[in-house]
């Protein structure tokens, strides 16, 4: 899910999402409208707040999609 559509889906307020994670309203409405993408402590603070709804996938879903398969190739090497 994007984090634009989650904000708004919740009701939540950037400067309120903002506070929660400890990044300007700025920085969150660059984060929403993806004209700026998060760095990993960022992603992961995202992940927590949102419960995991925005996670990386929606910022680097390549990233994300190499990360599955490697997992999915050491639970079958168990």
């Amino acid at each position: 899910m994007k984090l634009a559509k989650y904000l708004s889906d919740h009701g939540i307020l950037q400067q309120d999402f903002a506070a929660l994670i400890g990044k300007s309203q700025v920085n969150v409405s660059r984060y929403a409208s993806g004209s700026r993408k998060p760095d990993s402590e960022t992603i992961a603070k995202i992940h927590t707040a949102t419960g995991g709804k925005v996670s990386l996938a929606d910022w680097h879903p390549e990233l994300a999609r190499a990360i599955r398969k490697t997992v999915r190739q050491e639970r079958a090497a168990v």
